[in-house]
């Protein structure tokens, strides 16, 4: 996958970069599954870039590794497939009158998991979390989908540890914001890993991570 920004000067250097590591590991990109992704710049000139670099251009939004990438803020349709895979995986399993220790298992064990990598990388928007939270919910208390009735006790309740009177169900805004206070740790630590050389390289500088603002220009995440 490749990204282009700027001028066509920063385009040949980035196909240099690429050339440069085909040289030194043996590897080339594929240019059937490889496209460029462009900003700020004139339709002539993306042409020019295709031309040499044999690379198609892509078009925004996109996926990498299952995880949407866009210039803009994730919205709850980019969750979608999320929610779909939650809702399969329960119409697999309400037909086996499963019991309710079965249930919490499966939430826990298989459900959550569905959303824990996206979790780790970004905070989805809280309509998304509240959706996937019902879901849990509904198979947890009744064993299918679009149950109208309410829980048992709060879901709140519910998510507490268990040796707080709860069922220990993590709770997904919760757990996302902490998933994503990992990173902030490493950036804060300096971790010694090329993204965080990135950040500090090309965002924060010489700055105080604490105090640090983003420019209107920074990505969204």
């Amino acid at each position: 996958m490749v990204f282009c920004k700027g001028n066509l000067k920063s385009v040949g250097l980035l196909l240099g970069g690429l050339k440069h590591f085909g040289m030194a590991s043996s590897l080339e990109a594929n240019r059937g599954k490889s496209e460029i992704f462009v900003a700020n710049m004139e339709d002539g000139g993306i042409e020019q870039i295709c031309q040499v670099s044999g690379f198609q251009k892509g078009k925004w939004p996109f996926k990498y590794l299952g995880t949407p990438i866009c210039n803009r803020k994730i919205s709850r349709s980019d969750c979608e497939l999320r929610v779909h895979k939650m809702t399969v995986r329960i119409r697999g399993w309400q037909t086996r009158h499963i019991s309710f220790a079965g249930r919490l298992q499966l939430v826990n064990s298989m459900l959550i998991s569905i959303c824990t990598y996206w979790m780790q990388i970004m905070i989805l928007p809280f309509a998304a979390l509240k959706e996937l939270s019902s879901i849990c919910r509904e198979f947890l208390w009744e064993g299918h989908l679009h149950v109208s009735k309410p829980g048992y006790v709060n879901w709140e309740t519910a998510c507490k540890h268990k040796t707080k009177g709860g069922l220990g169900i993590r709770d997904l805004y919760l757990w996302n914001m902490l998933a994503v206070g990992k990173l902030v740790c490493q950036i804060e630590e300096k971790k010694d890993s090329l993204w965080v050389k990135w950040v500090h390289s090309i965002y924060i500088k010489d700055q105080n991570w604490w105090d640090y603002k983003p420019s209107i220009l920074a990505s969204w995440v």
